[in-house]
């Protein structure tokens, strides 16, 4: 999924900033936040056994699913 996303999601950066939609001063901080989670969150999971880390994520598409239907 991360070789779909990556470059869907710097073609769409760079249509946004050149039409002065995406003040790269407003985005920074996500990017920052982004990175930054990504590489703890990427260390962290290594030691996470898979079967623990398919049980999170399917009760995090449980209650996302869940959220939907009610909200």
């Amino acid at each position: 999924s991360v070789a779909v996303i990556l470059p869907l999601s710097i073609v769409s950066a760079v249509a946004y900033s050149l039409r002065g939609a995406l003040p790269i001063t407003d985005a920074l901080p996500y990017l920052v936040g982004g990175l930054v989670g990504g590489f703890i969150g990427g260390r962290v999971f290594k030691k996470v056994p898979p079967s623990i880390l398919r049980r999170a994520f399917a009760l995090l598409l449980i209650v996302g699913g869940v959220r939907s239907v009610l909200c």
